[in-house]
């Protein structure tokens, strides 16, 4: 295999074979050009006879080379050649996360919250390019010192829709298999994030939740709720282990929505949560000691007795003649109260002077202060903005045969709509966020083109546990409802962030979203996609 190889890659030396796992086979190789230290994956014989697959696998690799980030591995080149596939890819100096923790066993919370950044980073950046790993697992991630790398985003997904599937070919490792991808859906950037949430729990551990035959381990990712990670490893704070445990929560309305989130509550667990507190070990009395403290129990009740019997006496006499003194009263009013219909006639009377009756007045009823409307510009990518691509993976796609509203309605109000009780003020719209995570150039007009649509919104006054809801309505259908409860390290006051991202972009007409607490609605925002609008 190794010659035949060698043959058809002609651009590179191979060296020796490294390993093979269910798609690939890995071999060390020199590009010839200068020398460079390469990786080369060719695709198992038995899989190149589908040449949808073959498309498939080509086309996501393609699109995997046009990432740039320092956490993920660099792809070179993708081609087919003499009925071989074949990935060229950067050669990186590392261990596996596999290996790594075979060697050093659980990661310390810090360190792990340092590198799962590094992924989340690189998970967050290429959901923005549209691009999906599909089987992020240990394997897939390779350690040197406090550096990481993700590699193979795309490969597995490539099977999806093929005849391989229905020839047996499992896609996706179970141990990191999201449960909506266990019931049949397809790969997704929640799923991406679920398997995110799959490694930091094998890092903190020394182990993922789930591990056994495959049908176990499917059922489990389905059914079961994994371990308590403060209980497998006793240095783990409880409130990291339920940050974790969230991102591993069976509903996708649960978990958290980004990367960038996932970790900032990891740090906030970590750093802002006092350790566990040992249990207190109660004195026990030993049955010798019982009936020395009996007498002296006895005595002490006997003197109470004797102090509280006079004084429960003059209570006593005290309140019968306040009681006697009462039913007097009432006698002597009985005889001079007015009949039941004096008593209607004298309540019908108009009020006097002494007491007016307030009325609402049209000019002094009150006006709702309303936000200004924002400004339509264009909603322009800077060099520096951070520029979401339409082709994310939606929460929810649009509902098949819907009718598509009228496109962009001019009248449609921009202004916010927000409750005089409403924890969330300060509503903003927008396409693009910079590196801090800021909205740039808000608007309420959108391109149908335009990716990820974000929703800014300062929160007061919302306590940790309160129910809310999020809803992305377009005219009247539902495309997208969120239920969650407000997390306790979001803190009292600050600026929180949603988003949606249809996997085929927004259709033109008007759309709101709709923010509810406790099952009260509390704000809302209209917004409109028009073609044409950038």
């Amino acid at each position: 295999m190794t010659e035949t190889v060698d043959k058809s890659v002609q651009s590179y030396d191979i060296e020796t074979e490294l390993g093979r796992d269910d798609l690939t086979i890995a071999y060390s190789a020199r590009r010839k050009s200068d020398g460079l230290p390469v990786l080369i994956r060719v695709v198992a014989p038995q899989f190149v006879f589908d040449t949808f697959f073959v498309r498939r696998f080509i086309d996501a690799v393609s699109r995997s080379m046009k990432l740039e980030h320092p956490n993920i591995v660099k792809v070179y080149e993708v081609a087919e050649r003499d009925d071989i596939v074949y990935i060229a890819r950067e050669w990186v100096e590392a261990d596996s996360l596999t290996k790594y923790l075979e060697k050093h066993g659980p990661i310390p919370v810090q360190k792990t919250i340092d590198l799962v950044e590094q992924l989340a980073s690189a998970l967050d950046y290429a959901h923005t390019q549209g691009v999906k790993h599909g089987d992020l697992t240990a394997g897939s991630i390779f350690v040197a010192d406090d550096h990481i790398w993700i590699t193979d985003f795309g490969l597995l997904m490539a099977m999806d829709g093929t005849s391989l599937v229905k020839k047996g070919f499992g896609v996706g490792n179970p141990v990191y298999l999201a449960p909506e991808r266990v019931r049949g859906e397809t790969s997704s950037r929640t799923s991406d994030l679920y398997a995110l949430g799959i490694v930091c729990y094998q890092m903190l551990t020394g182990q993922p939740p789930f591990v056994g035959e495959a049908p176990a381990v499917l059922h489990a990712q389905a059914y079961e709720q994994p371990a308590l990670l403060h209980e497998v490893n006793t240095k783990i704070k409880p409130a990291v282990s339920e940050v974790v445990l969230r991102m591993l929560s069976k509903g996708l309305e649960l978990r958290y929505n980004t990367g960038s989130e996932f970790v900032a509550a990891l740090r906030a667990s970590a750093e802002r949560t006092a350790p566990i507190k040992p249990q207190e070990v109660k004195e026990k009395v030993a049955p010798a000691e019982a009936p020395q403290r009996a007498p002296e129990r006895n005595k002490q009740l006997l003197l109470w007795a004797l102090i509280l019997t006079p004084l429960i006496g003059l209570a006593l006499a005290a309140g019968f003649w306040v009681m006697s003194q009462w039913l007097n009263d009432i006698s002597d009013r009985g005889r001079q109260s007015p009949t039941a219909g004096q008593a209607l006639q004298t309540a019908n009377v108009p009020p006097t002077d002494l007491t007016p009756v307030s009325r609402l007045k049209q000019e002094d009823t009150p006006v709702e202060e309303v936000l200004p409307p924002f400004e339509n510009q264009p909603a322009t990518t800077p060099a520096d903005t951070l520029a979401p691509q339409s082709d994310l993976q939606a929460p929810s796609p649009l509902p098949a045969n819907t009718p598509v509203p009228a496109p962009a309605l001019v009248s449609l109000s921009s202004e916010p709509t927000v409750a005089d009780d409403s924890p969330f003020t300060n509503l903003i719209l927008t396409q693009n966020i910079n590196d801090a995570l800021q909205p740039v150039n808000p608007t309420n007009i959108f391109d149908p083109a335009s990716g990820p649509i974000y929703l800014f919104f300062d929160y007061d006054t919302i306590s940790p546990g309160t129910a809310w809801r999020q809803t992305w309505k377009w005219d009247d259908v539902v495309l997208q409802q969120q239920e969650d409860v407000w997390p306790e390290e979001y803190g009292p006051v600050g600026t929180a962030w949603i988003y949606f991202a249809p996997a085929a972009g927004f259709n033109p007409g008007p759309y709101s979203i709709v923010l509810e607490v406790e099952g009260q609605e509390v704000a809302s925002i209209n917004f409109i996609v028009q073609p044409g609008s950038q």
